[in-house]
Formats: structure tokens, sequence, C-alpha cells
């Protein structure tokens, strides 16, 4: 595996401390090896919402967030992700929708 989303995997590797400070618990996913377009996916919890990040390894990325309470989908977003850049930004944009 290689590209974005062995990018995306570093980036989690180096920001666990700081998910885990951020008050989510969360828990990663790989798609099966052996597919063309793999792909990690990020499961995160808080206390009001469920969301997730999805990267696959044509740099195609989703957003997505439900509020718990209401079953509301309140982040839904497809992003393109082209050179393995700023998963930081992409997780504080999921930050400001979970943690107004």
């Amino acid at each position: 595996m290689n590209g974005v989303v062995s990018a995306f995997n570093e980036w989690i590797r180096v920001n666990d401390q700081q998910i885990r400070d951020s008050g989510l618990l969360y828990e990663v996913s790989e798609s099966p090896k052996d597919i063309d377009n793999v792909s990690t996916r990020i499961d995160f919890e808080s206390s009001d919402f469920l969301s997730r990040i999805t990267v696959w390894n044509s740099g195609d990325c989703f957003l997505e967030a439900i509020n718990i309470d209401t079953e509301e989908t309140v982040l839904s977003k497809h992003l393109s992700i082209r050179n393995e850049e700023n998963f930081d930004g992409v997780f504080k944009e999921l930050l400001r929708v979970i943690f107004p």
C-alpha cells in the first residue's frame, strides 16, 4: 500500500494522542489489500456524534458525521486529496462540525 492511504495511516499513527486529547474514541479499519483502490476508514465516537473519515488511495476522501440523539446527518462531504496533503485540515473540518 502506498500513496494517499499510506500517508493517511501515518497521519493517524503520528496524531494518535491529539485525536485522543480531542475527546474522541476511534477505530481504524483497512480494506483488503488485494483490491485496486485500497482504503482506510477511521470511525470516531463522541458523546453527541458518530463520524467517519474514509480515504481511498485514488485520493478520494469522504467525511460524515451523524448526531446520535437526532440521527441527523450533519456532515456529508466528498473531497479529493491529490498530494498526500493536509490531513490536519480534514480532521479540523470534522472537529468544527462535531465540537461547534
